[in-house]
């Protein structure tokens, strides 16, 4: 046990020592990145699609934008924050989690992102599944404008719900 300490702890240390040379404003982020993350996780499993709409947005039709410039810098950055929160919490982050927080975090910044929800066919379905007929992948993405923030994936899923 000793050992495994040994080698976990300086790894621990050196992340946390990084968090002192973040600015501010990456601290901040990071900070509502870890609570945003938590809640979502926390919060899917208990509460009915319903309930978490409020925190999904209005239902809307798809608008392709150019973002601003510093709306870019924003998008990057929480994207940054997000990856760097994922990594420290002690669960796994899906996808649904990580585009509420992101969506969260873009709007409080004052960007209008787009939170997508789609669905694929699973081509990769093990063999007990055959019989249940088509397997079906369920997806969640967040874009501002025509550029990722979260979610991206290389299946093409077709979109169901979009919240703006």
């Amino acid at each position: 046990m000793r050992k495994l300490l040994r080698v976990f702890k300086p790894f621990r240390v050196y992340k946390s020592y990084k968090f002192f040379f973040w600015s501010f404003s990456e601290k901040k982020l990071f900070l509502k990145s870890l609570f945003w993350l938590t809640f979502a996780k926390i919060a899917i499993p208990i509460f009915s699609f319903k309930r978490l709409q409020p925190y999904l947005g209005q239902v809307s039709e798809e608008v392709i934008f150019l973002p601003k410039p510093d709306q870019v810098l924003k998008n990057r950055q929480v994207r940054v924050a997000i990856l760097r929160a994922s990594s420290v919490l002690p669960f796994h982050s899906q996808c649904l989690v990580t585009a509420i927080c992101a969506r969260r975090l873009l709007r409080d910044l004052g960007c209008s992102p787009r939170l997508y929800l789609g669905v694929a066919k699973d081509k990769n379905k093990k063999e007990f599944q055959e019989s249940a007929g088509p397997g079906l992948m369920a997806h969640a993405w967040v874009k501002l404008g025509n550029e990722w923030t979260v979610g991206k994936s290389e299946t093409d899923f077709t979109v169901v719900k979009i919240f703006a």
